[in-house]
């Protein structure tokens, strides 16, 4: 199965949004929530929802996993606006990412 990043922000009022990190899909889901919990839990609600509506139509449903991803510039303080973006973390050869899947 397919596994696609979804990637965790902080917005400037605080609250938490999550969109899955792939153009090469034929949906695309997102949450928003006043943490990242709630934020999790209605993302995976719009993958469910996403997947319901996709059967009820008669559509192929491509299913896949995610990996959760925080985009740490946006949860650092809002003072450093001139931060460079991160670079992205690699597992070590060997070894494997301990993100959370869906």
């Amino acid at each position: 199965m397919k596994t696609v990043p979804a990637i965790i922000e902080m917005a400037s009022d605080g609250n938490y949004s999550i969109y899955m990190d792939a153009d090469d899909m034929d949906y695309l889901v997102t949450g928003t929530g006043a943490t990242s919990k709630e934020a999790i839990e209605d993302f995976k609600k719009g993958y469910e929802d996403i997947k319901s509506s996709y059967e009820r139509d008669g559509k192929y449903f491509e299913e896949i996993e995610f990996e959760f991803k925080y985009y740490m510039k946006n949860l650092l303080n809002s003072d450093y606006p001139d931060l460079p973006d991160p670079e992205p973390i690699r597992p070590e050869p060997g070894t494997t990412s301990t993100g959370p899947r869906l």
